[in-house]
């Protein structure tokens, strides 16, 4: 309770002393401070910032039934990957895995839901891990017979190509994988 006590009064100080507002206190046009209840476009009356929704992913070329076929090359070890969709909403996929080796489909993860929003845990005041550099990039790829406009994110030498549309992310998870040991591309959707 103690610790909890203190990292409160250090946090509300550093806030004072450095200068900034309270948190939701910032007018979003000219980041001075406010109090009272005004409202402007983008605020509440206390003077909170709205949080816009984020966008929805368009899937509309994603077809209950269809199954996107993957080949994998992990050092010169060659298998599949299946993704088998088995419900499409507005705005996610579900769908489930399957591992091919040797010819025969081995079953692996059920219902995995893509699109749906995740909720993110508050987190508590420890220190921050240390996170290696992400590069990004955009690229048009040709895969699976289709050209796919594509964020690339570049992390420790290992590269993902995730598929977009109108700036969304979108089904699948990604197209593309690349990496010093492992190459994984998407070949076929049927």
């Amino acid at each position: 309770m103690r610790k909890m006590l203190s990292t409160a009064v250090v946090l509300g100080l550093s806030g004072l002393l450095i200068g900034c507002p309270a948190p939701g206190k910032t007018d979003t046009k000219t980041g001075s401070s406010k109090s009272g209840s005004e409202s402007k476009t983008g605020e509440t009356k206390t003077g909170e910032t709205k949080t816009a929704a984020p966008a929805k992913a368009d899937v509309s070329h994603v077809k209950k039934g269809q199954v996107y076929t993957y080949e994998i090359d992990a050092s010169g070890s060659k298998s599949a990957m299946k993704y088998v969709v088995t419900d499409v909403t507005d705005s996610t996929v579900t769908y489930d895995t399957f591992s091919v080796a040797a010819g025969k489909d081995y079953p692996g993860a059920k219902a995995t839901v893509w699109g749906k929003a995740v909720e993110v845990p508050a987190t508590t005041a420890s220190p921050a891990p240390s996170v290696p550099e992400v590069k990004t990039s955009k690229e048009t790829v040709e895969v699976a017979g289709k050209s796919w406009d594509c964020m690339v994110s570049e992390v420790n030498g290992n590269k993902t190509w995730v598929p977009q549309m109108g700036g969304v992310a979108t089904f699948p998870p990604f197209v593309k994988m690349e990496g010093a040991s492992m190459k994984m591309s998407l070949t076929k959707i049927e």
